[in-house]
């Protein structure tokens, strides 16, 4: 019995020690979807933290359809998240490489389809929201969809 007790207590110190270091999990906080959008999207509010902490958002675009008609050139569709940190209010243009996500039309003589998505970390300060915006979209006749997902890190 007793050698019995002993390997139970080292069992649970093995345990505590190995749960103190396995990966951080996350949760979801936020999702919200934009369907069959013409135009820019509204910006939008997609959660508002009542702690300060770093977030994972992500942003799926896609279009079945996106190019040169009616003369138009270039068009392109860009949404970005935008937040405070201690800094301040991170506007769009700073986010990521580019400063936005976004579908471009290229060289091509016609219509197709296009997706891009990525994601950030970033952190947010207590009660100021993360939102999503749209950041300059030239094209307003093609249809496309937003998926945004907002993880708690």
């Amino acid at each position: 019995m007793r050698k019995l007790a002993g390997f139970a207590f080292i069992l649970l110190v093995a345990a505590t020690f190995t749960a103190a270091t396995l990966p951080y999990t996350t949760s979801v906080v936020a999702k919200k979807s934009f369907l069959n959008q013409v135009g820019p999207i509204p910006t939008t509010t997609l959660y508002i933290p009542k702690k300060g902490g770093d977030f994972r958002v992500s942003i799926y675009l896609t279009s079945p359809n996106i190019g040169p008609e009616n003369g138009r050139n270039n068009p392109a569709i860009f949404v970005t998240p935008s937040w405070t940190d201690s800094s301040g209010k991170w506007p769009s243009q700073y986010f990521g490489v580019n400063g936005i996500y976004g579908l471009f039309y290229g060289s091509q003589d016609q219509s197709l389809p296009a997706a891009a998505g990525g994601s950030a970390v970033i952190h947010v300060k207590e009660n100021t929201p993360i939102q999503v915006e749209d950041d300059g979209s030239s094209d307003l006749v093609d249809t496309y969809s937003v998926f945004v997902t907002v993880e708690k890190l």
